[in-house]
């Protein structure tokens, strides 16, 4: 009877040990996950953000150039823009944009950029309407499963030998908010009574750049030259706009 009780004892405290044990192993995996979770956020976290946010940002500027050009090119010439008064003497009198044209290309052009990005967002790269060669130095496949490009997590080191070491993460995109278009005009006065003027479309898209274990919201703003015309009148003003030029 005392053996038995001997063995009952030291099964128990084994078991107390075994389960001590497991506590402890647990304890220990729990702590490292949290310490890794913790150098991840803290220091992989942000180099890798700021590499995304980079190849984000390429990527969506390659959409806007790529959407602008597609505008203009489809029934709207850059000079066409302009509406020129003149008097009855030939010289101009004013100068201003067509509001119609205008309108049209803004409104094209934002389509065209919420549309692909959304297509890209989705891999569906068979209904992007781009430019032929936008995306040649992106991989098909890649796209198709809505990923721009892939980090490995050796770019933290900034060291050339040691940048394509790791494993890779995925970027991806996300369209966050409106797209906003805008034309922008600069005038430069040249010589005498002749002035240069400049005409642009400033592009602002909100995107999200997505990591597996982070996200990003940016904001990327471009300006595309549509076109620089050189305006001659032999009159002590004339306008564009509501701008008086001496």
């Amino acid at each position: 009877m005392s053996r038995r009780i001997h063995l009952k004892k030291k099964f128990i405290i084994f078991n107390k040990k075994k389960g001590n044990i497991l506590l402890l192993s647990l304890l220990f995996l729990f702590i490292s996950i949290i310490l890794s979770l913790y150098f991840i956020n803290s220091k992989i976290s942000p180099g890798l953000m700021e590499y995304a946010e980079i190849q984000a940002k390429k990527f969506v500027t390659l959409l806007i150039n790529s959407a602008v050009t597609e505008s203009i090119g489809e029934d709207l010439e850059a000079d066409s823009l302009f509406l020129i008064t003149k008097d009855s003497n030939g010289e101009i009198r004013s100068i201003d944009l067509d509001p119609v044209k205008v309108n049209r290309l803004l409104s094209n052009t934002t389509n065209s950029i919420q549309v692909n990005l959304q297509h890209i967002e989705k891999g569906e790269i068979d209904k992007l309407t781009l430019m032929d060669d936008t995306l040649k130095d992106y991989d098909p496949k890649e796209l198709k499963k809505g990923v721009i490009g892939n980090i490995p997590t050796g770019v933290i080191f900034n060291n050339a030998l040691l940048s394509n070491l790791g494993p890779k993460f995925p970027i991806r995109l996300k369209i966050m908010g409106d797209i906003i278009t805008n034309i922008k005009t600069k005038v430069t006065n040249y010589g005498i009574n002749n002035a240069v003027v400049e005409v642009s479309i400033q592009v602002d898209v909100t995107t999200q750049a997505i990591l597996p274990f982070s996200s990003k919201v940016i904001k990327v703003s471009s300006d595309i030259p549509l076109t620089i015309k050189l305006m001659q009148g032999n009159v002590p003003s004339y306008y564009f706009g509501d701008r008086v030029l001496q």
